[in-house]
């Protein structure tokens, strides 16, 4: 459940710390519908400054192997 402690962006830090890749994530890109991940909210420029590069780092791998 995404809804704990610290809201949406502790929740994003969360899910991009771990190492599984969420099913959500991969329903998303199957949908063609890479947008409305998580991961490229936190590419996304107006997010920048919530997080730090290594959660952007994440974030790119997991697009890099979705093939995105």
């Amino acid at each position: 459940m995404m809804n704990g402690p610290g809201g949406a962006v502790a929740a994003a830090r969360r899910l991009l710390a771990s190492g599984d890749i969420q099913s959500g994530f991969e329903r998303l890109i199957r949908m063609g519908r890479r947008d409305l991940t998580v991961e490229h909210a936190v590419l996304d420029e107006h997010w920048a400054p919530l997080f730090n590069e290594s959660h952007r780092e994440a974030a790119r791998w997991r697009l890099t192997q979705a093939g995105q």
